[in-house]
């Protein structure tokens, strides 16, 4: 099931942008601000632009998390399954 954002709140308005192009973000908001998805959403747009992967190809991106709680958090919004489809 995709993830619907039906309210863009200011971490993602201000730093998607700054991400997608290329740029280092340090965002401080509140928890349930959208700090995740603020992150994920250059990352998924990184593996949309790359060719489609072959047998032996390595991860096109990976995601660190300094906590245990943080971690299960980018779990819970990405959710467990790997990203197909056109993705790969």
């Amino acid at each position: 099931e995709p993830i619907a954002i039906f309210e863009l709140v200011k971490i993602l308005i201000s730093g998607v942008p700054v991400a997608l192009n290329g740029r280092d973000v340090i965002g401080i908001a509140r928890t349930g601000s959208g700090k995740t998805a603020a992150y994920l959403w250059p990352l998924l747009v990184h593996i949309m632009d790359q060719k489609p992967l072959e047998a032996g190809d390595g991860p096109i991106g990976l995601i660190l998390a300094p906590t245990r709680e943080l971690a299960q958090q980018i779990y819970q919004v990405k959710g467990r399954r790997p990203l197909k489809s056109q993705l790969t």
